[in-house]
C-alpha cells in the first residue's frame, strides 16, 4: 500500500486504537473535513465494546490519499490492520489510519532485537523482536503493548497478534486460513468473548462484509464492483452512504464525492489533479482549499479564511484564524507541539524529556508545573506552580502501572488496592475509610461496598451496559437499551417508567411515566431544530449553513436572533422585540466588549492568562489577582478596597481578609472535609464526620451547640437531631422522595407524589390534604384544599402565568411582552396596570389602573436615579462607585445621604435637615454602636454565634438577652425585671411570664395551629379552625366568636354569641359581601335578630374608597393622581379641599370657607398648622421626636428615651403620663396622672390584658 503522507505533526499512537492516533473531529463519519496540510480526506466511524482491563475499539479508516484496496475496500483500513514490515535493519509499523512510523535496528542481545526510532518521525513508542517467538513488541508509555505476528507463514509482514495491558489483560486477533489467510477473523477479550468478521469475495481481495460483537449485533458493509466501500450500516439500521467519481482529480483517481448521512444529507467533494480536496458542499455552504508550497488557506461559506503555513518538515509554524488572529508554533524534534504564541503571549508552553514525557509545562504567565517518573514512567513527582508536592507510588516496583498510593502536598495519604487483572478494588481515603469494589468476571463493576458497611449492586447485560442497580436499601432501577447502545428505558423502584425513542440515530420522542410526550426534529449536522412539548407547544431554532444558531423561535412566534462575523464570533444578539447587543473581541479572540441596547459599553481586561479588570460602563475599574495556578485570591474594587482569599498547598480555602482586614479562617480533616470554622473575632464553628463514612455527623456552633444528623446507608437524611436533644424524622419512598417528615411531637405530615415525580399531596398530621394538580408539562395548574375549594392557574405556551383563577371564578390576568416581561396586569374587575420598559428591560413606565404615569430613569449601569410620579414631581438618586445608594434627592430639593464601609456596611446617614446618624460595626459584621444625632450612644454586645445579648443605652439602663440551646430566647432582663419565655419540643413559644409573675400560656394543636391562650386572669381564649386552616370559632369566657368563609377564604361572617346558662345565644352578627376583587362592598351589622347598620363601598381602579353610604348618608372622595384625597364630602356638610406640597406632605385644607396651612422642614415634620388666626407650632429634638406642641400657648411635651421611644407626655395643666418599655422593645407598662399604675400583658405584640 503506497502511503503518500507522513504521520501529522505530535503523532501520538493510541494502544487502545491499536496504534492508531485517537480521531479528530475532521475525521467525523459523515461530514469530515479535509487535513489542511495535506488536503487529505480521512474519515473515522466507529465501533466501541466494553471489555475487562480496557476497551475494544474499532475505527475505520478513509484516505484520499490512498490509491490501493485491502480488505476494508478501495482506499480504506481499519485501526486493528496495522502491521510491522521488516524490510533488513528497518521495521516499519503501519497504523490503521494510514500512519507510518520508522524504526533502525540498534542492537541483538539475548535473543532480542531492539530497534530505536527514526530521526523526527513523531514516535511515542519503543519496538523490539524476540527470535524465539518470531513476534514484534510495541511498548507504550503508558505501559500497554501491541504485539505482531507474522500469521502467513512466510514473508516480512507481521500483523496485530495481541494488545496487552500492564495487568495482563488481553485481546487476542485471530486470522483466518485457505483463501482468507491473513485476514483478521476475530478478535478475543478476556472473559471468552468475541468480535467477529466476515467476508465476502471482492474484485482482487475478500472484503470485509461484516463486524458482529458478542451480543449478535452486526455492522455491515457492501461495495461496488470495484471494492468501494457503498454503505456502512450501524446494528441500528443508520445507514451511510458512499458516492465515488472522479470528482475533479483526473484519469485514475476515483474519490468520495458524496457521503450520505443516515439522516439523507449529503456532503459532496472535489478534487484536484494532486487528489486534494478543493471543496466541500453541505447544502447551501462551501468551503474551498487554496494549496501552495507551504500554505493552505480554507475558505469558509461566511467569507471567513484560515491560513495554514507549515515548515519543510510538515509541521504547522503559523496559524492565521478567521478572526485575523497570529498563532504560531515550536516544536521538538519528534514533531511534538512544545510552544504556542498568540500577540497575548506564550499560550502553551511545555517540554518533554528523550522519552517523550512530559517534564514541565507552563502556564501563559510562566508559572511552571514539573514531573518526575521513575524507570516505568509512571509519574512520581508533580511539583506545582505554587511550590506543593504531589507524590504517586505504584505496586512493586511500578512495572504494573497500578498506581497504590497519592501523597498530597499536605502529606495526606490515599491508597488503591488492586484485583489480579489490574481492576481497582479498593480506594481508601487519608482518614482510613475503604472502598471496597468487586467485579464480574468480564471485568464490570459488580459491587461497591461503602465505607460504612453499604453496598450497591450492578446487572450488566451482555455488552457491559448497566442493566440494574440496586442500591444500599434494596431498591432497584433498570435500563433497556437498543442496538446503539441509546438508553430506550429507565424503570425506577415503583415502576415507573421513562421511556426515549430514537429513530435515525437521535432521539425523537422522551415519554415520561405519564406517557407525556416531548418530541424533536433535528436538521443538517444532526443539530436540534425543533422542541415540541406535551401540551404541543413548540420551540424552534434555525442555523446558517455552517451550524450555527441564527435564530430561535419561541411557542408563540417570538425570535431572538444572532448574527456572527466572518469568524463565526457572535457579534450581535438581537431579541424579539428588536434591541441589539454587540460584542467586541481582543487582538487574541477573546470577547472583551459588551455593548447593550441603551449603548453603554462593558469592558473586560485579560493578560495572557486571566481576567485582570472589569471596566462598566460608567468607567469604574475593578481588578482582579491570581496566584501561580490561577486562582483568584484577591478583588480589589473602584473604591480601591481589597478581598483577599488564600489557599494552602492542597487549594482548600485557608483565609479569607475582608476589605477591613479582618480574617476568617478554614480547617480541614485529612479526607479534605471542612471541620473548622474561625471567625475574625476567634470564635470557632465546628464539623464533625462519622468515623465510618465522611458524611456530616453534627455541627458544633461557636458556644458548644450541637446539631446531629442522622442517615441511612443510602445516604437520605432520616433524622435531625436539634441542640436542645428534640428529634425529627424523616421517611422516603422507594424512589428516594421524601413522604414522611415527623416532628419533634412525633406529628407527621406525609406526602404523595404522581407518577412523574412531582408532589402531588401534601396531608397534615390531622389529615388535612392539599392537592396540587399539573398540566403535561409539570407546571402546577391548580391547588385544591382540604375543603375542595379549587385554585387555578393558566399559562401561555411559554409556561408564564397569564391567569389566576379563585374558587369562585373570579379570573386576574398578566399580559407579557416578547421578552417575557409583565407589561399588564389586570384584575378580575378587569382594571389594568401597565408597565414599559427600555430596551435592556428596565421597567421605565407604569400606567396606572386610572391612567397615570409613573417614570423612571436610568444610569448607564440601570440604577434608578430619578423617578416622576404621577403629577411629574421628581425624586432623584445618587451612588457610589460600589453601586450603593448614597443620596436621595426628594421633590422638594432636599437630601439624604448614606456613608459605608469599605466592606459595606450602613456607617453614617444624614437627614435632610443634617442630622447624623452613625453606626459601627465588629470585625464579624454586627452592630455594635448607634449613636443618634443627639451624640447619645447605645452599644450592643453579641455572643459568639452573632446574638444580641446585651444593649446598653445612654441613660445607663441595660437590656440582656438570654438563649437556649435552640438559639429560642428565653429571658430578657430590664429595668423591669426578668421576663422568661418558654417552648415546646417544636420550638413553639408556650409560655411568657412577665415581671410580676405575670404569665401567658398558649397551646398548639397536632397541626401546629394556636389553640389556646390563657392570660395571667386565667381565662383562657380557644381557637378552632376549619379544613383550609381559617379560624371558624374564637372562645372567651362566656362568648363566642364564629366567622365563615367565602370559598375563596375570605371572612363574610362574623357572629358573637353569649353563653346564657347552658346555651349560646347570637348578641351581635357582621356580615360581609366582597367585590371581584376582594375589597369589601358591603357591611351589615345586625343586632341579636335583625340588621341595624348597613355600609356600601365603592371604590376607583385603584382601590380608593370613592363612595360610602352608611345607612343612607353618603360620604365621598376625590383623589388626585397620587391617590391623595383632594376632595372629602360627608352627607350633610360642606365638602373639604386638600392641598399637597411635592411629597404628599398635606398644605392645606379648607373647611366651610376655613383655610388652614401646614409648613414642613426638610424633613418633612409639621412645623405649623396655622388656621385663621389659630397657630399651632410643634418642636422636635435633635433625634427627630416631636417634643413640643404648642397651639394658642397650649404646650403638650413628649420625652423620649435613647431609642426614641416615648417615656413621658406632659399635657396642658401639667398632666403627665409615664411609659416604661422592656427589652423586647413593647410598652411593659404606662403611669396615668392620678397615681395609677397600668401594666400590659402581651400575647407575642397583641395586648391581651391591662392591669391596674
Amino acid at each position: 500500500m503506497k502511503i503518500v503522507i507522513p504521520d501529522p505533526p505530535g503523532y501520538i499512537p493510541d494502544p487502545i486504537h491499536q496504534g492508531s492516533a485517537q480521531p479528530t473531529e475532521r475525521m467525523h463519519p459523515t461530514f469530515p473535513m479535509p487535513d489542511p496540510q495535506t488536503g487529505e480526506l480521512k474519515i473515522d466511524p466507529e465501533v466501541a465494546l466494553k471489555a475487562k482491563g480496557f476497551d475494544l475499539t474499532l475505527s475505520l479508516f478513509y484516505s484520499t490519499g490512498v490509491k490501493s484496496g485491502t480488505e476494508w475496500g478501495y482506499g480504506r483500513s481499519a485501526s486493528v490492520a496495522g502491521r510491522v514490515d521488516k524490510s533488513g535493519s528497518v521495521a516499519t509499523i503501519t497504523r490503521g489510519d494510514f500512519g507510518q512510523q520508522y524504526f533502525m535496528q540498534a542492537g541483538s542481545s539475548g535473543g532480542i532485537t531492539t530497534f530505536v526510532a527514526s530521526t523526527n518521525t513523531g514516535s511515542q513508542t519503543t519496538l523490539s523482536y524476540e527470535t524465539a517467538t518470531g513476534e514484534f513488541t510495541e511498548y507504550f508509555l503508558s505501559g500497554m503493548r501491541i504485539v505482531y505476528k507474522n500469521h502467513i507463514g512466510s514473508g516480512t509482514r507481521y500483523e496485530i497478534d495481541r494488545v496487552v495491558d500492564p495487568s495482563g489483560n488481553t485481546h487476542t486477533y485471530a486470522y483466518g486460513s485457505g483463501a482468507e489467510t491473513g485476514r483478521l477473523k476475530s478478535i478475543e477479550v478476556p472473559g471468552g468473548r468475541k468480535l467477529t468478521l466476515a467476508y465476502i469475495a471482492g474484485p482482487s481481495v475478500s472484503l470485509v462484509n461484516s463486524i458482529e460483537d458478542w451480543s449478535g449485533r452486526r455492522w455491515t458493509m457492501l461495495y461496488d464492483a470495484q471494492g468501494f466501500l457503498t454503505t456502512f450500516t450501524t446494528p441500528l439500521g443508520c445507514t451511510t452512504k458512499y458516492v465515488y467519481s472522479l470528482a475533479g482529480a483526473g484519469a485514475g483517481n476515483t474519490m468520495v464525492h458524496a457521503i450520505e448521512d443516515p439522516r439523507g444529507y449529503v456532503t459532496t467533494y472535489l478534487y484536484n489533479a494532486n487528489r486534494r480536496v478543493v471543496s466541500m458542499a453541505a447544502g447551501s455552504a462551501i468551503w474551498s482549499y487554496l494549496y501552495s508550497p507551504n500554505q493552505t488557506v480554507e475558505f469558509w461559506p461566511s467569507g471567513g479564511r484560515v491560513t495554514y503555513n507549515f515548515g519543510t518538515g510538515g509541521n504547522l509554524v503559523s496559524q492565521i484564524s478567521a478572526d485575523g488572529v497570529v498563532h504560531t508554533f515550536e516544536y521538538n524534534a519528534n514533531r511534538i507541539k512544545i510552544r504556542e504564541q498568540t500577540p497575548a503571549g506564550t499560550i502553551y508552553s511545555v517540554g518533554y524529556d528523550a522519552k517523550n514525557r512530559l517534564v514541565f509545562s507552563a502556564d501563559p504567565l510562566g508559572n511552571r508545573t514539573t514531573y518526575q517518573y521513575d524507570a516505568f514512567d509512571n509519574l512520581t513527582t508533580l511539583i506545582a506552580a505554587d511550590g506543593g508536592i504531589t507524590t504517586y507510588g505504584y505496586e512493586g516496583t511500578g512495572n504494573t502501572r497500578r498506581q497504590i498510593r497519592q501523597t498530597d502536598p499536605l502529606g495526606r495519604v490515599t491508597s488503591f488496592g488492586y484485583t489480579a487483572e489490574g481492576l481497582l478494588r479498593t480506594a481508601t481515603d487519608p482518614r482510613g475509610l475503604t472502598t471496597t469494589n468487586s467485579y464480574d468476571s468480564f471485568g464490570n463493576l459488580a459491587s461497591v461496598m461503602h465505607s460504612d458497611g453499604g453496598i450497591v449492586t450492578n446487572v450488566y447485560d451482555v455488552l457491559g451496559r448497566l442493566e440494574a442497580v440496586t442500591d444500599q436499601l434494596g431498591r432497584t432501577t433498570t435500563y433497556a437499551y437498543d442496538l446503539g447502545d441509546h438508553v430506550i428505558s429507565v424503570r425506577n423502584p415503583l415502576n415507573e417508567v421513562t421511556t426515549f425513542i430514537y429513530d435515525g440515530c437521535l432521539l425523537q420522542v422522551e415519554i415520561n411515566p405519564l406517557n407525556e410526550r416531548t418530541t424533536y426534529t433535528y436538521g443538517r449536522f444532526n443539530k436540534r431544530t425543533s422542541v415540541k412539548n406535551a401540551l404541543g407547544y413548540v420551540t424552534t431554532t434555525n442555523y446558517d449553513n455552517m451550524g450555527y444558531p441564527v435564530s430561535v423561535i419561541d411557542a408563540l412566534g417570538n425570535i431572538t436572533t444572532t448574527q456572527y462575523d466572518a469568524a463565526k464570533r457572535v457579534q450581535v444578539i438581537i431579541d424579539a422585540l428588536g434591541s441589539r447587543t454587540t460584542y467586541g473581541y481582543d487582538n487574541t479572540g477573546r470577547r472583551n466588549e459588551i455593548t447593550n441596547a441603551r449603548g453603554y459599553i462593558t469592558t473586560s481586561v485579560f493578560n495572557a492568562r486571566d481576567l485582570i479588570a472589569s471596566v462598566d460602563a460608567l468607567g469604574r475599574r475593578t481588578s482582579y489577582f491570581y496566584d501561580n495556578i490561577g486562582r483568584q485570591v484577591a478583588t480589589l474594587n473602584p473604591l480601591g478596597f481589597r478581598t483577599t482569599t488564600l489557599y494552602d498547598l492542597a487549594g482548600q480555602t485557608t483565609t479569607m481578609i475582608d476589605a477591613l482586614g479582618n480574617t476568617t479562617t478554614f480547617g480541614y480533616n485529612a479526607a479534605g472535609g471542612q471541620i473548622r470554622v474561625t471567625d475574625p473575632l476567634g470564635n470557632i464553628s465546628e464539623t464533625a464526620y462519622f468515623a465510618n463514612s465522611n458524611r456530616v455527623q453534627a455541627q458544633v456552633d461557636a458556644l458548644g451547640r450541637r446539631t446531629t444528623y442522622f442517615y441511612d446507608l443510602a445516604g437520605q437524611q432520616i433524622a435531625l437531631q436539634d441542640p436542645r436533644g428534640n428529634l425529627t424524622t424523616f421517611g422516603y419512598d422507594l424512589a428516594g422522595r421524601q413522604v414522611l417528615a415527623q416532628n419533634e411531637l412525633g406529628f407527621r405530615t406525609t406526602i404523595n407524589y404522581d407518577g412523574a415525580g412531582r408532589q402531588e399531596s401534601v396531608q397534615d398530621p390531622i389529615g388535612r390534604r392539599t392537592t396540587t394538580v399539573y398540566n403535561a408539562v409539570g407546571k402546577p395548574i391548580a391547588v385544591i384544599k382540604p375543603s375542595g375549594h379549587r385554585w387555578s392557574v393558566a399559562y401561555d405556551a411559554l409556561n408564564r402565568v397569564v391567569a389566576t383563577i379563585d374558587p369562585l371564578n373570579r379570573r386576574a390576568t398578566t399580559v407579557y411582552d416578547a421578552l417575557g416581561r409583565v407589561t399588564a396586569n389586570q384584575t378580575a374587575l378587569g382594571y389594568l396596570t401597565s408597565f414599559m420598559y427600555d430596551e435592556v428591560g428596565n421597567a421605565v413606565e407604569t400606567i396606572t389602573a386610572r391612567g397615570f404615569r409613573l417614570t423612571t430613569v436610568y444610569d448607564a449601569l440601570n440604577r434608578p436615579v430619578v423617578k416622576l410620579d404621577a403629577l411629574g414631581y421628581r425624586t432623584s438618586y445618587g451612588y457610589d462607585a460600589l453601586g450603593r445608594q448614597t443620596t436621595i434627592q426628594n421633590a422638594r430639593g432636599h437630601y439624604t445621604t448614606m456613608l459605608y464601609t469599605p466592606r459595606g456596611e450602613k456607617s453614617v446617614v444624614v437627614d435632610q435637615t443634617g442630622r447624623r446618624t452613625t453606626y459601627t460595626y465588629d470585625a464579624s459584621k454586627r452592630l455594635t454602636s448607634s449613636q443618634h444625632p443627639n451624640g447619645q450612644l447605645t452599644t450592643f454586645a453579641h455572643d459568639a454565634v452573632g446574638r444580641l445579648v446585651e444593649s446598653i443605652f445612654a441613660n445607663g439602663i441595660r437590656h440582656t438577652y438570654v438563649y437556649d440551646e435552640n438559639g429560642n430566647r428565653i429571658a430578657i432582663a430590664d429595668q423591669t425585671g426578668v421576663t422568661t419565655y418558654v417552648y415546646d419540643p417544636a420550638n413553639r413559644l408556650i409560655r411568657v411570664t412577665q415581671p410580676g409573675n405575670l404569665s401567658v400560656t398558649t397551646t398548639f394543636d397536632s397541626a401546629g395551629q394556636l389553640a389556646s391562650v390563657r392570660p395571667p386572669s386565667g381565662i383562657a381564649v380557644t381557637y378552632n379552625y376549619d379544613a383550609d386552616g381559617n379560624i371558624t370559632t374564637t372562645t372567651e369566657a362566656s362568648y363566642r366568636y364564629i366567622n365563615e368563609y367565602d370559598a375563596a377564604g375570605r371572612n363574610v361572617l362574623l357572629r358573637t354569641e353569649h353563653h346564657i346558662v347552658r346555651d349560646w345565644v347570637q348578641t351581635a352578627q357582621t356580615a360581609n359581601a366582597f367585590d371581584a376583587d376582594n375589597r369589601i362592598a358591603t357591611i351589615v351589622h345586625w343586632n341579636s335578630s335583625s340588621p341595624i347598620h348597613t355600609i356600601t363601598q365603592a371604590y376607583d381602579e385603584v382601590s380608593n374608597i370613592t363612595r360610602q353610604v352608611y345607612d343612607g348618608a353618603v360620604h365621598t372622595f376625590v383623589y388626585d393622581a397620587r391617590n391623595d384625597v383632594l376632595v372629602e364630602h360627608a352627607f350633610g356638610s360642606a365638602p373639604v379641599t386638600y392641598g399637597y406640597d411635592e411629597v404628599s406632605n398635606r398644605a392645606q385644607k379648607e373647611e366651610g370657607g376655613l383655610i388652614t396651612s401646614y409648613i414642613y422642614d426638610p424633613a418633612n415634620r409639621l412645623l405649623e398648622a396655622i388656621e385663621g388666626a389659630g397657630r399651632t407650632t410643634y418642636l422636635y429634638d435633635a433625634n427627630g421626636n416631636r417634643s413640643v406642641r404648642d397651639s394658642s400657648g397650649s404646650h403638650t411635651t413628649y420625652m423620649f428615651d435613647p431609642e426614641n421611644r416615648l417615656v413621658e407626655l406632659i399635657e396642658p395643666g401639667n398632666i403627665r403620663t409615664t411609659f416604661i418599655y422592656a427589652g423586647d422593645g413593647l410598652r411593659r407598662s404606662y403611669h396615668r396622672p392620678g397615681g395609677l399604675l397600668t401594666t400590659l400583658v402581651y400575647h407575642l405584640n397583641n395586648i391581651l390584658e391591662e392591669r391596674s
